[in-house]
């Protein structure tokens, strides 16, 4: 888990973050990433989509990442401060019922764009 220790670190940020992102404790984390546990797949899981990093990289099965799809989209802005790539992994770090709200949002925003257009 130095892999995961290194971008949480260079992110700034703290294992009780990473952890609550888990839903799991702090200490629970703290053991993944001290390796006195192995980590669950569903945890690698989720934190390779939070990290937006290839899931071969933390397996050390390739030296450098291939280029993520998503990482282009940080340069496409929505506000000068919020990019779609960060709306992305946002969006991706909801649970799914987090996920079909924002999409429910969405759908419910563009009708009502549609309907401005047509009156």
């Amino acid at each position: 888990m130095e892999f995961f220790r290194n971008l949480r670190e260079e992110k700034g940020l703290s294992q009780r973050e990473i952890a609550s992102f888990l839903h799991i404790t702090q200490q629970q984390y703290s053991r993944y990433e001290n390796g006195e546990s192995e980590l669950p797949l569903r945890y690698f899981q989720k934190l390779v989509r939070f990290y937006d990093v290839s899931a071969d990289l933390p397996l050390g099965r390739v030296a450098e990442a291939e280029k993520d799809p998503l990482m282009e989209l940080e340069k496409i802005p929505i506000t000068p401060a919020y990019s779609c790539g960060e709306l992305m992994r946002d969006v991706l770090a909801l649970s799914e019922n987090g996920q079909q709200r924002v999409l429910r949002a969405v759908e419910e925003a563009k009708r009502m764009e549609r309907k401005k257009l047509t009156e």
